[in-house]
């Protein structure tokens, strides 16, 4: 479907050349296939979009821009990955509406104090239609789902490991540690041939060289490094030390600000990392929300549509107080987790939910019952049964706990994860 699409646009691109009027104006809009991933299509006009984007958050960063090459080979590298997810979601029916396009739009514009008006026309002034803005909202949420999907299963958090977090955080609270990282990351799998070992060690000394002689780290980031922060100069913001992947945090823990530490070896390669800032990071207000929900899942026989009229069914005979909704859910759900206990979940941070049920939670009042909405999992009735913010009982800090191991994790597996994709799937490139 996806490449059935571009090829169309292509050949009315390339239609166009019969039309009188481009060859007055001596335009030649032609388009050609750079790249082929799977059952897609990459088009030069796409990768010359997101050239001119990729350049523009450089700038808006204040970073210098590095040489067209290597600009034109990130941002081609980013397309078929994201071509590659996209694929994934559509053989999954991972898809949005033109609501939920209206809904996470709107999410936005609240997050950041803004009205949806105004974000518009900041995307125009940048260069984006509305259809395109909606669009890459709707591409960038899908393939955040989809990766956080695929990812989730391989993250194993023993209730062991958040307990010791939670206590660390509850007696440090005050003095937590926060960095601001650059990194220069340089791929070298475990089984990799001597020949290769080689390579990545005479490429790690040729960076640390140049590094001595006074080079900036973020151009020799833009340059070498193997990883998708590497276009934007490697740097990784600023982070709590609870957060980092183990291996850079014991790595930066004993240096101080300036130093560049590494390289250091871990199972996908080697890391160089230079520490532009340090201190210390107040811990936030941790918010909670405790849920009931049914789940009910899709199939060939039982579509989108009959869970969504069943789910409706439900919620009426359970508002007009004919069933009860932990009755109902003991019945009916199929996240078998908790239906025995009525659907309910223990108190949570909104955040570890999947998108379509964090926005559909925020938006009920104590006790409220959701109308019938879709997540990746499957459809939803959910009832708010309470929300709190707490700042001091350990149970606030396991919930911080939690969330911080899965966030510190996720980022290497997702990345992992891509790399995977990417190394598996059939990609031809025409440069």
């Amino acid at each position: 479907m996806l490449k059935m699409k571009k090829l169309l646009a292509a050949a009315i691109v390339l239609g166009t050349l019969a039309s009188g009027s481009a060859y007055a104006a001596g335009v030649m809009p032609v388009d050609r296939t750079v790249a082929v991933a799977n059952n897609d299509i990459i088009l030069e006009s796409e990768l010359a979009k997101a050239v001119v984007n990729l350049k523009r958050n450089l700038q808006k960063t204040g970073q210098e821009i590095p040489p067209e090459d290597v600009i034109r080979k990130s941002a081609l590298e980013r397309l078929i990955v994201n071509s590659l997810i996209m694929q994934i979601a559509e053989q999954n029916g991972i898809t949005m509406t033109d609501s939920d396009i209206d809904r996470a739009i709107s999410h936005m514009a609240a997050l950041n104090r803004t009205t949806v008006p105004a974000m518009l026309a900041q995307a125009a002034r940048e260069g984006f239609s509305e259809a395109e803005y909606r669009n890459e909202v709707k591409e960038n949420i899908i393939i955040g789902e989809v990766t956080r999907n695929q990812v989730r299963s391989r993250i194993n958090i023993s209730d062991q490991e958040v307990e010791q977090l939670a206590l660390m955080l509850k007696d440090n609270a005050a003095a937590m540690n926060s960095y601001h990282l650059g990194l220069i990351f340089i791929k070298l799998d475990p089984d990799a041939t001597p020949a290769q070992t080689d390579a990545a060690n005479r490429k790690v000394k040729q960076i640390k060289d140049e590094l001595a002689r006074g080079k900036v780290f973020a151009n020799v980031a833009a340059r070498f490094s193997d990883a998708p922060t590497g276009v934007n100069g490697g740097d990784l913001g600023t982070i709590p030390e609870s957060q980092l992947p183990p291996h850079i945090a014991d790595a930066v823990r004993e240096h101080k600000k300036g130093d560049i530490v590494g390289p250091v070896r871990t199972d996908q390669g080697l890391s160089i990392i230079k520490i532009y800032d340090m201190g210390g990071m107040s811990p936030e207000p941790v918010e909670q929300v405790k849920v009931k929900h049914i789940l009910l899942r899709t199939s060939i026989i039982f579509d989108d549509k009959a869970a969504e009229a069943k789910l409706a069914a439900l919620r009426a005979s359970i508002v007009n107080g004919d069933k009860s909704f932990d009755d109902v859910a003991r019945s009916n759900s199929e996240d078998y987790s908790n239906s025995f206990n009525g659907g309910l979940m223990d108190w949570m941070n909104p955040e570890v939910f999947d998108p379509a049920f964090r926005d559909a939670i925020a938006a009920l009042k104590p006790r409220e019952i959701s109308k019938p909405f879709k997540s990746s999992f499957g459809w939803h009735l959910a009832e708010l049964v309470g929300r709190k913010v707490d700042r001091d009982s350990l149970e606030a800090y396991k919930v911080k706990a939690r969330e911080i191991l899965f966030n510190r994790t996720i980022a290497e597996e997702s990345e992992r994860w891509q790399r995977e994709i990417r190394d598996t799937s059939y990609v031809k490139i025409y440069e």
